[in-house]
């Protein structure tokens, strides 16, 4: 009797066990499901563009990404280390960080690059990421399905949904140094159809200074952004304001430590984007942007601006520049879809200026010097661009797509330039398989053009063949492999005779990445990655690296762990041993909606080194990434 009754307890005993685990299954496959139908990645991704990297919602919230910089750090097949002005900017393996074309930014529908340099990073390399709801990183040579010029990489900026959220969010960070931030979210849904997000942001950047021969040089930063959107049935307005103030580094000064000197920049943008007819399938944009920049240095031991006329025996020691730009733009796009077709149409209209108020030198001796002569007064391109895919069947599409552009610098005459591109995406049950042939062209900034040799520069013309393979061994494990081979013919170099920038030779790159993810369940996460390149190690930044990340989730709890490799390398007369950079974040729930967060940064202290390799003057090394430590807390009304 006692073993017939302890057999009926332990059968109840076991089947309320195989309940409640049926139970949690169900739950978390209802939670997974509602995860995957809240990612807003789904509807904004565009497989045509290139290969695609996600930065999610849940991982940017466990992640503690607070800015870009915290970001694109690890992103696979490339450095992303500060430049001798201090601004944090990507770079291809091998190359030095500088003031580069190849990158576009976009938040939402508008593309917020510089307009002189055409590089993101002046102003948004520490911008705030809380009101982000997602990152999509494209890895886009010759990409035709994009309003602006094609470029080696788009990034897309997110901001999250106010109709979704409904909410307001307070937050406060302070490092354990003298650095800070803190911002505002507020987020309202007026009706079925009207809702806005507005946010605003200010945050200073405390950096060790950096010791050289001839003294000490800073890069703190200080930041403050006002941002607004606001959404009416099919129309969206946005518009924003950020202000960036920089200590300048290494500068311009020969020998690496400015005296005094300060980066001052202003961007403020509004536009306004509609969708028309019944299937929103117009598209119509319409932008104006406007950016301020005053830069001023003083160095006893001469300065060198490639623009000036320098002179070794009688250098500049005081260079102040204040400049103003403009940049009108508009877009308009048309889908048309059918059984087998899917053929995006569009013309781009592009009109930039800019005004020097300001440029003084002064000499040894004191006297000054005004010039305005050489600067690029303003920029015109038109674009005509469409794109197929065409379906072979469930899942296998060909793509294709073709691009025209006209553009004409100040006192030149117009140039014609012709994108080509070719892809092939398809899924073969656990297979996905995606590639893409592309000819395109990489137009030179105004930058570049001010500082040519006669003010001249053809453009790039690069050819891309790039690979993806991924694997889906079953519902938690994920591999895939990709491959980029880059021929560039007439690539910008600095040209030491003329000190000037001149077109050069041809160059061939590539660079493979491989990646593991492993997802266990909604809670979980690990993702392994390796990517290298034919560089070699005399080269100016790391050729290849990797990183390893780990997310996590125990009911209040979020931990995450990230460690980035990158290989060693010989700059100049320099030999930099390997590195790994270490951080760390945790982040807990508390009642009322309160949240408290703890984030270490290269805890290690085992940055890896970035060199100025400046055509004249001394060069420097100094560390990437400093040693931090970081409290928040937050809270949701």
């Amino acid at each position: 009797m006692l073993k017939k009754r302890i057999v009926k307890l332990l059968f109840v005993v076991f089947s309320a066990l195989i309940v409640q685990a049926q139970g949690k299954e169900n739950i978390i496959s209802l939670m997974e499901k509602y995860e995957e139908e809240s990612d807003l990645s789904k509807k904004t991704k565009k497989e045509s563009l290139g290969h695609l990297y996600i930065i999610t919602r849940k991982q940017l919230e466990i992640m503690q990404i607070h800015t870009l910089s915290e970001l694109l750090r690890a992103i696979p097949m490339f450095n992303f280390f500060p430049n001798r002005f201090g601004i944090y900017t990507l770079t291809n393996p091998g190359e030095v960080a500088g003031i580069d074309i190849k990158y576009r930014l976009y938040i939402d529908d508008h593309e917020v690059s510089s307009i002189h340099t055409l590089s993101p990073f002046l102003i948004y390399d520490h911008y705030p990421l809380d009101h982000i709801n997602h990152v999509e990183i494209y890895y886009s040579m010759g990409a035709i399905a994009v309003s602006n010029e094609p470029t080696q990489m788009i990034i897309k900026l997110y901001t999250k949904n106010p109709e979704r959220e409904n909410s307001s969010k307070i937050k406060l960070i302070k490092d354990l140094k003298n650095g800070y931030g803190g911002n505002l979210i507020i987020t309202k849904k007026i009706n079925e159809n009207e809702s806005f997000l507005f946010v605003v942001n200010k945050d200073y950047f405390d950096y060790k200074p950096v010791s050289e021969p001839d003294g000490k040089i800073s890069r703190d930063t200080r930041s403050q952004s006002i941002f607004f959107k606001y959404k009416y049935y099919n129309y969206t307005f946005e518009t924003a304001y950020n202000s960036v103030h920089r200590d300048p580094f290494t500068g311009f000064s020969i020998d690496a430590v400015p005296d005094e000197g300060k980066i001052d920049s202003v961007d403020f943008y509004i536009y306004v984007t509609a969708y028309y007819l019944e299937d929103r399938s117009l598209k119509v944009h319409l932008s104006y942007d406007n950016q301020k920049r005053e830069y001023f240095e003083e160095n006893k031991e001469g300065i060198f601006y490639p623009l000036t006329l320098f002179d070794p025996a009688k250098p500049f020691v005081l260079f102040n520049e204040k400049r103003t730009f403009d940049k009108h733009s508009f877009y308009v796009e048309k889908k048309f879809r059918s059984k087998k077709n899917e053929l995006l149409t569009g013309i781009f209209i592009k009109y930039t200026k800019q005004k020097i108020e300001k440029s003084l030198h002064r000499t040894p001796d004191g006297s000054f010097s005004e010039s305005k002569e050489k600067y690029i007064k303003e920029f015109k391109n038109a674009s005509v661009y469409l794109e197929d895919i065409y379906s072979l069947r469930e899942n296998i599409s060909l793509i294709g797509g073709c691009r025209v552009d006209r553009y004409k610098y100040y006192s030149t005459e117009h140039k014609d330039i012709i994108h080509l591109r070719g892809g092939f995406s398809g899924i073969f049950d656990r297979l996905h398989i995606k590639g893409f042939l592309s000819s395109s062209y990489l137009i030179p900034s105004m930058y570049l053009l001010e500082n040519a040799k006669d003010n001249r520069l053809d453009p790039i013309h690069v050819k891309v063949a790039s690979g993806e393979i991924s694997y889906r061994i079953n519902s938690k494990n994920n591999i895939s492999f990709t491959a980029q081979l880059f021929n560039a013919k007439k690539h910008f170099i600095f040209d030491r005779n003329s000190l000037r920038f001149i077109n050069g030779s041809e160059k061939n790159f590539h660079v493979f990445s491989f990646l593991y993810r492993f997802k266990p369940d909604i809670f979980n996460s690990i993702e392994i990655n390796y990517w290298f390149t034919n560089q070699g190690d005399t080269t100016l930044s790391p050729s290849n690296g990797g990183y390893i990340k780990t997310l996590s989730e125990f009911k209040k709890l979020q931990i995450y762990n990230e460690l980035i490799y990158r290989a060693p390398y010989r700059p100049l007369f320099y030999d930099f041993s390997s590195s790994l950079i270490y951080s760390f974040s945790i982040k807990y729930r508390l009642p009322d909606d309160f949240m408290v967060g703890f984030r270490g940064e290269n805890i290690f202290g085992n940055s890896p080194k970035a060199v100025r390799a400046f055509p004249v003057g001394y060069p420097a090394s100094y560390s990437a990434y400093d040693r931090k430590y970081y409290i928040s807390i937050s809270k949701i009304f």
